[in-house]
């Protein structure tokens, strides 16, 4: 308070001296290293400065994670709290717009997640994460995830994507789905996995297949799928543009935790009904919808389906109706979320 009070009076190099002797006291005051780099700014102290615009920028990062770990853990007010302070030290701070927008969404509050959304936007307009979530902001959501944002999500979440789901999370949608398989005896000879991310689908079918294709929109999980040696190919598209323009035939189809960002599934189905051979096996996951045959969740960003929707879209388009065991998709912010695995064979 010193130093900002310093620092309108045009006491520079008493306010640089201020925010030093707090910074002995509080070495990772992020407010504390921006008002610094200000004050050397206006002692025209410019390398000195860049260094602790630098500082105050990194620790602004780790601010914004922490943030948005309190989400996931359900500490709502306490993350709506720490994006606040953030924003009032730091106005032009796309990620914490982002994230107390998207915290906003959450807590049913969508008049005042909109403006934080847009600020993150005008501040950021390759954030294509924020540009999702305005569309449920202002209840107009899209039909379906693009592409651009779904690249953009598990690009960032890559690196920690496989411990963050099965430690965190509880995620265990691939081992389930592979029981599933193999209690049906699904030829698993020729495998499509749509959204392979890491690989966690051929590793819980490890030995168990004999050629497995992977596709994903993120470079980053396919680096790590490729790396694991369990795929034939991995190309990196969009999954419906990528059945559309395939020209093989799969036994097996896989698709975990992935109609959750294709939304409307008729133009997936469609030419996936080509793509799979007679008699083959589409095993899938969705997050579950009380009522309605598609969903967008404002609170998620993700798509929930009724297994009712499904299944006639299934049958029209020649598959059997499908086999649905009841699960839980993860644990987000201390609850379940609820969902289903099916399998529907070609016809």
């Amino acid at each position: 308070a010193l130093g900002v009070a310093l620092l309108a009076l045009d006491q520079a190099a008493e306010a640089e001296d201020a925010m030093l002797s707090g910074l002995a006291s509080h070495p990772d005051h992020p407010a504390l290293s921006l008002l610094l780099g200000h004050a050397r700014t206006a002692l025209e102290k410019t390398d000195q400065a860049r260094v602790d615009y630098g500082k105050f920028r990194r620790q602004a990062a780790g601010l914004v994670a922490q943030a948005d770990e309190l989400v996931l853990t359900g500490r709502l007010v306490e993350a709506e709290h720490a994006y606040g302070q953030l924003i009032s030290t730091d106005g032009d701070n796309a990620a914490a717009h982002a994230g107390l927008g998207r915290l906003l969404l959450r807590l049913k509050r969508p008049a005042e997640a909109l403006p934080a959304l847009e600020r993150a936007l005008e501040l950021n307009p390759q954030d294509h994460n924020s540009q999702h979530f305005i569309g449920l902001a202002r209840g107009e959501p899209g039909e379906r995830a693009e592409p651009a944002y779904v690249q953009a999500l598990f690009d960032d979440y890559a690196d920690e994507f496989e411990s963050h789901l099965t430690e965190e999370l509880g995620y265990r949608i691939p081992e389930e789905m592979a029981e599933r398989l193999l209690d049906y005896q699904a030829d698993l000879s020729r495998v499509l996995d749509l959204g392979c991310g890491t690989g966690l689908m051929a590793e819980a079918l490890a030995d168990r297949f004999e050629k497995m294709d992977g596709v994903d929109l993120s470079p980053r999980m396919l680096k790590q799928a490729r790396a694991s040696g369990r795929y034939a190919s991995l190309s990196q598209n969009d999954v419906v543009n990528y059945l559309r323009k395939a020209d093989q035939r799969w036994s097996t189809v896989l698709a975990a935790d992935v109609l959750v960002y294709v939304g409307e599934l008729e133009p997936l189905v469609e030419p996936l009904a080509k793509r799979l051979e007679s008699g083959g096996w589409f095993a899938f996951s969705i997050e579950l919808s009380a009522g309605e045959t598609c969903l967008l969740d404002p609170a998620t960003g993700r798509f929930r389906h009724h297994p009712d929707g499904v299944d006639k879209l299934l049958i029209k388009k020649g598959f059997s109706a499908p086999r649905w065991s009841m699960t839980t998709i993860r644990q987000e912010m201390g609850k379940r979320i609820p969902g289903a695995i099916g399998l529907a064979q070609r016809l």
